[in-house]
């Protein structure tokens, strides 16, 4: 197996400065078509990472599951092919990453009931730092999302208005970049809306996003119940 190369060396970083959505979208319709290269290059683990902890710690079956910053469909994919029960939508900001994932099919030779169709029910386009109101309301039993909560990207009060989405005792399960969970707050937020009665208590889990030994950086999986 070759050496994982350096995210720098790819210029995936350059994501994390962008300062407004037009930029950032443009970014990401520019390199979608070489993004699941970049995962399998640089050992980009976020996806996997999230997958193991939904296996152990939801039960999917049957669930209605929104993948915020769907991208390429990775977790899509993961989620669809493991939960052939489940029902997927996506939301991203590239209408190029769209294309991909809206394209994907569960593969069809697994012995599966959904082999064969499209992993996503729909995808929405939008940007959720401004475009959040477009969300259903009660209509999912999980949210989840592997590296849209960054830098640059989405933060607290983005997750906030998507709480909304999710029906009674709906659940979310995400990844937020340790140093953003950090400077947004997140602890002292979260224990906020525990306080209220908005969530419930909630889990947090350190994971590595990168599983190599050329790029130390970590995020959390944050897990935690509407009430």
């Amino acid at each position: 197996m070759s050496e994982n190369k350096n995210p720098k060396d790819l210029g995936l970083d350059l994501a994390y400065g962008y300062e407004n959505s037009t930029d950032l979208q443009r970014f990401y319709d520019d390199v979608a078509q070489g993004y699941e290269d970049y995962i399998r290059q640089t050992g980009y683990s976020l996806h996997k990472h999230l997958l193991e902890y939904i296996t152990l710690n939801a039960e999917l079956d049957g669930y209605m599951v929104l993948d915020v910053g769907c991208g390429t469909g990775v977790i899509g994919e993961l989620i669809s092919d493991d939960y052939p029960h489940c029902v997927v939508d996506g939301v991203d900001i590239s209408i190029e990453m769209i294309k991909i994932s809206g394209s994907k099919i569960v593969d069809p030779s697994r012995m599966s009931p959904n082999a064969g169709k499209q992993i996503y029910r729909s995808i929405i386009k939008a940007d959720l730092k401004t475009d959040f109101n477009i969300m259903p309301s009660n209509r999912y039993d999980l949210i989840v999302s592997a590296g849209v909560f960054t830098t640059g990207h989405l933060g607290f009060s983005d997750l906030v208005n998507l709480i909304p989405s999710l029906k009674h005792k709906g659940q979310v399960i995400i990844t937020v970049k340790k140093n953003v969970f950090v400077d947004d707050e997140f602890k002292f937020k979260l224990n906020e809306l525990v306080d209220s009665k908005s969530i419930s208590d909630y889990l947090i889990k350190e994971v590595d996003i990168y599983e190599n030994t050329i790029y130390n950086d970590q995020s959390y999986i944050l897990h935690f119940r509407k009430i």
